[in-house]
């Protein structure tokens, strides 16, 4: 069991397994799963669980073929916009994109309206780029969110728009990636500043 948790935790897709038990959780909650494993310890999952499972996946490859179809590619943000993926979509969709694709984005934003109307922005990266527009786009008042470096989320209220939504999260990746570019000009002109010293000397 702790060989399928890590090839899903550490998206090494090499277990099929892996991706059923994740179905499970999707469908039946966490809670219910870790009953059903105190229950019965076995990681192969009844006949019943694994054709649950797989119609889960069927039903989620349909949604990703177009989300696919339809995903708004800026540089380095991939967008979804709300009412193509479902919850419990994000991560593996997520997967896909930054892990099985040529030429990934920084960055895959999922936008969903909820119930009381205001908007769930979920972030997955690998770069830790996710956990940073949450620190500048977070202001505690109309824009709130958590999460850790490569999943996270930000919550809009309801009278922002899915263009202000994504405008801001093209400038929050703008404002990172200058960051990084200062620091990495920054580190290099100590070096040269060392090597220049190391040579007078």
């Amino acid at each position: 069991m702790v060989d399928i948790a890590n090839d899903r935790d550490l998206w090494l897709n090499q277990r099929e397994e892996s991706r059923l038990w994740q179905a499970m959780i999707t469908l039946c909650g966490p809670e219910s799963v870790l009953t059903r494993l105190a229950a019965s310890p076995s990681s192969h999952l009844k006949p019943f669980e694994e054709e649950a499972a797989r119609d889960f996946i069927k039903r989620q490859e349909i949604r990703f073929e177009k989300a696919l179809a339809t995903i708004n590619r800026f540089k380095d943000i991939a967008f979804v916009e709300d009412g193509i993926l479902e919850f419990g979509d994000v991560s593996d969709f997520g997967g896909l994109i930054l892990d099985r694709r040529d030429n990934p984005p920084l960055i895959v934003a999922v936008a969903a309206r909820r119930a009381l109307g205001d908007w769930v922005l979920s972030l997955r990266s690998r770069n830790a780029i996710a956990g940073s527009v949450v620190g500048i786009l977070r202001d505690g008042k109309k824009v709130r969110g958590g999460g850790h470096d490569d999943s996270a989320a930000l919550y809009f209220p309801p009278y922002y728009t899915q263009e202000q939504i994504r405008s801001s999260l093209e400038a929050a990746v703008r404002t990172i990636q200058e960051r990084n570019e200062s620091a990495s000009l920054n580190l290099g002109n100590l070096l040269k500043d060392a090597m220049k010293l190391e040579e007078e000397s």
